[in-house]
Order: C-alpha cells, then sequence, then structure tokens
C-alpha cells in the first residue's frame, strides 16, 4: 500500500510476529491467539479468492460478533475487498434497500445465513453466497494484492436514531488515519487487556497488540444484559480497560459488583450517546482507579472532541452537554441559519448546528452534506455553541430543540438538570401541539410526587409532567432517546388518559 504508514492488516501481520502466543481475542466460546489470528485470516483470503472475491468487490458479511467476524473482515481487507456491514436490527426489507445501494458481489455468512439467502429475495439475488466456515483447509495467502489509500475497506449501514439505514464508505486512508488518531485519544497501550461493547474499537487494539474481551451481552439487547457475567469476564481475565456504551457502563456501577474487579480497570472509554456530568460522577466513583475519557462523533466523523471524565463531572447541566476539547484533526462550525436557530435564554454565546470537516470525518457523497465558503462540512444533526475555552458544549439533536413561547428550550440543558434530581432514571422535553411535556422514568422505589414538584422547581413552563415505565431508545447503544416515536407514545397515552 502506497502511504507513509503501514494499514491496519499490514500492522496486525507485525503484531502478530511479535507477539504470536499472546492472545489477541476472547469472545463468548473460545480464544485466539496473534499467531492463530494471523494464519486464519491468511487461509481465509485463500478461500475467499477462490470463491471469486477480487479487490474493490464489495462483500455483505453477516456473521454474529465474534472472533470470526474479524476473521473474515481482515481477509477481506487483506485481498482489497471491502466488507458490507448492515446493523443487527435492520430489517430484510431494509436489507434489500441496503443491497441495491451497494451492489455487493456475494454474502458471507453462516449456515443459516445461507438459508436465508436464498429464501429472502434481497439476498438471492446476490450472486456469490459463501459459509465462512469454509476455509479451514485452505493453504495461507503469502502474497496479497497491492493495494492504494482510496481502495475501500469498509461500507457500513447504521440507522441512529432516524430508522433510515444511511451508507458510509471508509477507505484504507480513512481507517489508517483514524487508528492513529484514536490510539492517542484512548491512551492505549499493548498490554491492555479491554473489554468491549463497541465493536469497531476492537481493530485498533488489534493493531496495538493489546488483548479484546467481547462482552457476554446480546447487541439486539443492549441494555438488558446480566452483570453477573460481566464480572465473570472481569476477573477470569483480568480485564483493566472498558470500551463500552454509556448505558452499558452505567448498569455495572449500578448493579454493586466487585469492588476489586471495578478498581482494577485503569482505562474507561465510552461515547456514541449523551454522558452528562452525573454520569461522569458516577463512572469515576465506581471506577476509582481509572481515567475516564468520553469521545464525541458520529457514523462519518470521530473523534470531532474529547471530555476528560474529570472536567465533565464538574461541567454545569445548565450550560449543556460539555464534549470536551476539539480534536486537531477535526474543524468545527457552529452553523446558526441552518435551522433558524435563536439564542438560549441562560446563554450568551448563539447556538446552531455543528458541522465538522478535515481528516477525522468522511466527506464522500453528497447525504448531511454543505458547502460553506468553498469548503465542504459534514451536518451532525446536533446542535451546541462553543465555550470560552474552545470546548465544544451540545445542545441536543437539531430535530429535538424546542421552541416555546419565544424562546428555544435545550433537551439537554432539561435531561442534565433532571439527572440531579433523586430517583430520575431518564428524562425528556418536548412539545406537543400547544403543550410542553416533561417525560420521566424513574427508579421503582422513587417517590413520583417529590419527582414531580423537584422537576417543576426548575422553572421550565410545563404543562405535563408524564411518568413513563420506560422511554424509547435507538438500538445501537441503548442511550439515545427516540424523539419521534416517544411523540407518539405519548399522544397515545394523553389521549387514554383525557
Amino acid at each position: 500500500m502506497q502511504t507513509d504508514q503501514p494499514n491496519l492488516v499490514e500492522i496486525l501481520g507485525s503484531v502478530a510476529m511479535a507477539h504470536a502466543n499472546k492472545l489477541a481475542i476472547v469472545d463468548k466460546t473460545t480464544a485466539i491467539t496473534y499467531g492463530e489470528l494471523e494464519l486464519a485470516v491468511r487461509k481465509t483470503a485463500r478461500y475467499l479468492l477462490d470463491k471469486g472475491i477480487q479487490r474493490h468487490d464489495r462483500v455483505l458479511v453477516l456473521v454474529p460478533l465474534s472472533i470470526d467476524l474479524y476473521r473474515v473482515t481482515l481477509a477481506l481487507n487483506y485481498i482489497g475487498a471491502a466488507a458490507i456491514f448492515v446493523e443487527d436490527w435492520i430489517t430484510f426489507q431494509q436489507i434489500g434497500a441496503c443491497c441495491e445501494a451497494a451492489q455487493p458481489k456475494a454474502v458471507i455468512t453462516h449456515w443459516k445465513g445461507l438459508i436465508y439467502s436464498w429464501l429472502k429475495p434481497a439476498l438471492r439475488r446476490i450472486p456469490l453466497k459463501i459459509n465462512h466456515l469454509g476455509y479451514a483447509n485452505q493453504s495461507p495467502l503469502m502474497v496479497a494484492p497491492q493495494l492504494v489509500p482510496e481502495d475501500e475497506a469498509i461500507v457500513s449501514f447504521t440507522s441512529g436514531t432516524s430508522g433510515v439505514p444511511k451508507m458510509l464508505v471508509r477507505d484504507f486512508q480513512f481507517l489508517n488515519h483514524q487508528f492513529y488518531t484514536l490510539r492517542e485519544v484512548k491512551n492505549s497501550r499493548p498490554d491492555e487487556v479491554e473489554l468491549l461493547t463497541l465493536p469497531a474499537f476492537l481493530f485498533l487494539n488489534l493493531a496495538m497488540g493489546s488483548t479484546s474481551v467481547l462482552a457476554d451481552f446480546n447487541k439486539l439487547k443492549p441494555d438488558n444484559f446480566d452483570p453477573k457475567k460481566i464480572e465473570r469476564q472481569l476477573l477470569e481475565h483480568r480485564v483493566d480497560a472498558l470500551c463500552a456504551s454509556p448505558s452499558f457502563l452505567l448498569k455495572l456501577c449500578n448493579a454493586g459488583l466487585d469492588a476489586a474487579a471495578m478498581g482494577r480497570v485503569r482505562q474507561v472509554t465510552t461515547g456514541g450517546a449523551p454522558v452528562f456530568s452525573a454520569d461522569a460522577a458516577q463512572l469515576a466513583k465506581h471506577f476509582p482507579n481509572a481515567k475516564i475519557t468520553v469521545i464525541y462523533g458520529s457514523s462519518e466523523a470521530e473523534p470531532i472532541s474529547v471530555a476528560d471524565g474529570v472536567a465533565l463531572a464538574k461541567s454545569s447541566a445548565e450550560q449543556g452537554l460539555f464534549a470536551g476539547q476539539i480534536h486537531p484533526d477535526t474543524k468545527v462550525r457552529i452553523e446558526p441559519t441552518s435551522a433558524g436557530f435563536k439564542t438560549l435564554p441562560t446563554f450568551s454565546p448563539g447556538i446552531g448546528e455543528v458541522l465538522v470537516t478535515g481528516p477525522n470525518v468522511v466527506l464522500k457523497g453528497e447525504d448531511n452534506k454543505l458547502v460553506l465558503d468553498g469548503k465542504k462540512w459534514h451536518r451532525t444533526g446536533d446542535s451546541g455553541y462553543l465555550g470560552a475555552n474552545g470546548e465544544l458544549n451540545l445542545t441536543g439533536p437539531v430535530a429535538a430543540l424546542v421552541h416555546w413561547q419565544g424562546r428555544l428550550w435545550s433537551p439537554f440543558v432539561f435531561e442534565g438538570q433532571t439527572r440531579g434530581i433523586a430517583g430520575v432514571e431518564r428524562a425528556a422535553l418536548l412539545k406537543l401541539g400547544e403543550q410542553l411535556v416533561a417525560v420521566i422514568t424513574t427508579a421503582k422505589t422513587a417517590d413520583k410526587v417529590a419527582v414531580k414538584a423537584a422537576v417543576l422547581r426548575l422553572g421550565y413552563p410545563l404543562d405535563e409532567v408524564v411518568f413513563l415505565d420506560k422511554i424509547p431508545v435507538d438500538q445501537r447503544h441503548g442511550s439515545k432517546i427516540r424523539y419521534a416515536e416517544l411523540e407518539q407514545l405519548i399522544k397515545s397515552k394523553l389521549r387514554k388518559e383525557a
């Protein structure tokens, strides 16, 4: 590959030579060393070539989160093919739209997936269908095609909070830059043993030569797992780093896990969903010896900014969600004209949509892009403002900002304030027709009368305070509020109570 630095596949080869007997990945059922993984990748690469996969082909990968998923992905990249990923909860109808957009030459999957690939029209039209386990008797491929930085490596489809899959293409150049960037942001060490729920970060660990432990939980139900299973993993594998969604980490904090296991953790990395000051304080309390790093980013841009857990815990809920210092390789522009913003009543700076550009940002394609002053920018869909020292503060999704009584109200300010009320687990602020409504979920033992009184004392001109057992959140991280779905849920509830 013609670039100043080796790509991730090449780095893995060097790491495997230096640490052949070191554990690379531990999943729910087995473990694999770097030497074993590198051999399996080369055998899989030979197998894929024999099946007709060539450089520049796109291949849909329907393999569960496991060692096999990383083996297949690395083998595809080794021969210059691109791996297509769709999130687990995307429907077969949506997969059809994904295939129409990406045009995969093949699908690689397990035996059950192969059956589905003949039964479902969306998959039946894909020319090649490959069992991912057919590689074992192959001889390893020793010489791979020559790659260039602009070759596609990963094509992903994410639904986010909109429910509509969006296609994102990452080339080797982008992934290479992201590796070196995130390595510094995460303070990654080769001697780490890290437990993960965020799959993309495992590639970073492979390039570092550290050991990755895949968390024993169901990705389809990220908020419904047994903390005791995670505790066993922490103790058995002597885990000293965690890379997981905020909801996952906070559930561990609330589970009363072994203090020695929690105290052993030296690094906690999280992101993908809001982390409020009260959340950061809770993480610091339960992981007393850990450096806590919160990364703000998106599918198209990561990192945008980085917040230290100590600074985040000390930030004020009144000023929105503290997202930390903007990364030097990401340029941020606050654009107030894109949605007709007005100034929040308690803020001196104006807010607007957060636009980003730079080497940390995927700028290919036209979706959610703007050209301003001759430069292409990505629209994050989030609103925010820059603080006095250049730090980024977020005020909530653009679509969720509330225009009410001539003022603009921030859902993130409201959420942050309510986190300080005893018994509140999650909260949302939304406008329903001619009403301003607060939606609250509480612990089972909470005094709802006291909670309602505390919410009203915050000073919002509320018409209703509605209690729900559960607020709908995204399936990916179990953290981001799905405001459109919540609005329909509240409308239905209020109609029934009328």
